[in-house]
């Protein structure tokens, strides 16, 4: 299996100077890989799960990984469970810090059907990951789902398990694990103090230094919770917060996904239906020295549309924020093509671009995962085109690079994407002179809502 490489450029509203930088999919990919249903990245490499790939069998799932070589990404492994069998899926979930890959079987049998496993794959030194260890409940059951998500840093790693339970009440469980000189281990299994049948608490996780949060976005009716713990010395696991803000409301799935940074913990409840049914929200919280406390929410995107799904992707570094809306369709584009929303922290975040493909597709679900990892950002979406035949479920991912104002020579002013700013571009932006009075106007450059005189100077500026 290969994967084919290519540049795609994307539309950008409100954002200047952002377009997508490579395109990645499996050219011969098996009829339903997944390709993206998973993704992280880490400075130079990246790595995307395909988890109904077929490695060892119909479904067992692979990574691939990738690494920046200049200007372009290039695959260096494809990596695989070395037990691996029929639908375990492999790269249901994955992360990856530094030497370490941590990713996600969530329908292994170890301990029984959909039991579920995590697996470990570390840099030998050379640059190849090599595997390092499974991961595996101590206290593992069927139906559990143990890998459904992921998250390393340094030597910790946490497992989510969201329907853990011992009376199939899906109330779920999460896994600390620690390495040393031996290898890795289970040092704890956590759950929260309002652990309730049906939360689902392991739905999401992530993990920095010391700090643990974990989603179970079925808690309380479906509102949400997202669990703030502390780790300290010998795996020790003490929960310092409980957060739910006080205006969700019964379905929005507060928790679904989430981000940790350093003292800003970002939050999405993809179904809250603040600006439109199931339209999505974010909601951003700081960390102070009297605990954590909501600093901004619901933070909205302005897509207006119903099912958009703002929030259940999330990813966060710096003063940047990416949300996936792996169901909106906006600008007209096909049903269900999914975008990708940016977000700046200006003193307060505010929606900055909105990112989705120039070819978009029917139920591609742009946006169904996104990473982040300093001025690039990776997108997965579980369908895709190869060679204009929509090869089910097969999938891409998408990598973007906000430094590169060029972005494979689109340079501002080429509206229509062809290499060239001239008269065609010209007629564009002139058709759509004055207020932008739809949700993306190509020809408003620089993204303050209205296509005029500065807009033009912009693309004369860029003749050629």
């Amino acid at each position: 299996m290969t994967i084919a490489v290519a540049t795609l450029f994307l539309f950008v509203a409100h954002a200047q100077a952002q377009c997508l930088f490579e395109h990645l999919f499996l050219e011969d990919a098996s009829d339903t890989a997944l390709f993206g249903s998973s993704i992280a990245m880490d400075s130079e490499r990246l790595v995307v799960g395909a988890m109904l790939d077929t490695g060892a069998a119909w479904g067992s799932g692979r990574l691939h990984v990738h690494r920046r070589n200049g200007s372009s990404w290039q695959r260096s492994q494809i990596l695989e469970a070395p037990d691996g069998d029929l639908t375990d899926m492999l790269g249901s979930a994955v992360d990856i810090d530094g030497p370490t890959i941590i990713a996600g079987a969530w329908w292994d049998e170890e301990n029984g059907e959909r039991s579920g496993s995590a697996y470990l794959f570390e840099d030998d030194g050379s640059g190849n990951f090599v595997f390092a260890g499974k991961l595996t409940a101590s206290d593992g059951l069927p139906e559990a789902t143990f890998g459904r998500t992921v998250a390393v840093d340094g030597n910790l790693a946490v497992v989510g398990a969201p329907l853990h339970s011992s009376d199939a009440s899906a109330a779920g469980a999460a896994y600390l694990f620690e390495r040393d000189e031996s290898g890795w281990s289970q040092v704890a299994k956590i759950t929260p103090k309002s652990l309730s049948a049906g939360d689902r608490f392991g739905i999401s996780v992530d993990l920095e230094a010391s700090t643990l949060v974990i989603g179970s976005s079925w808690a309380d009716e479906e509102r949400g919770r997202v669990h703030v713990f502390e780790i300290g010395a010998g795996g020790s696991v003490a929960q310092v917060a409980m957060i739910q803000p006080p205006a969700i409301d019964p379905g929005d799935q507060f928790g679904f996904d989430l981000a940790l940074d350093q003292d800003t913990l970002l939050v999405g409840a993809y179904l809250d239906d603040e600006e439109a049914t199931d339209g999505g929200s974010l909601w951003f919280y700081e960390r102070t020295a009297m605990g954590w406390s909501l600093a901004q929410g619901p933070v909205l995107a302005g897509l207006g549309e119903a099912n958009a799904q703002l929030g259940v992707s999330v990813a966060l570094q710096d003063f940047h924020a990416l949300a996936g809306a792996r169901y909106a369709s906006a600008n007209g584009s096909p049903a269900n093509s999914g975008l990708a929303v940016i977000f700046n922290d200006f003193g307060s975040w505010q929606h900055t671009g909105v990112i989705g493909s120039n070819t978009p597709q029917t139920d591609s679900e742009f946006g169904w995962d996104v990473a982040l990892d300093a001025e690039q950002a990776l997108y997965g979406a579980v369908s895709a085109l190869y060679e204009d035949v929509l090869i089910e479920d097969d999938g891409s991912a998408y990598i973007i690079d906000f430094n590169d104002e060029f972005c494979g020579g689109n340079t501002i002013g080429d509206i229509n994407s062809d290499g060239r700013v001239d008269g065609a571009d010209l007629t564009i932006l002139l058709g759509e002179w004055g207020v932008c009075s739809q949700f993306y106007c190509a020809g408003d450059l620089n993204g303050d809502g209205l296509i005029d005189g500065i807009d033009l100077t912009l693309l004369l500026g860029s003749w050629s």
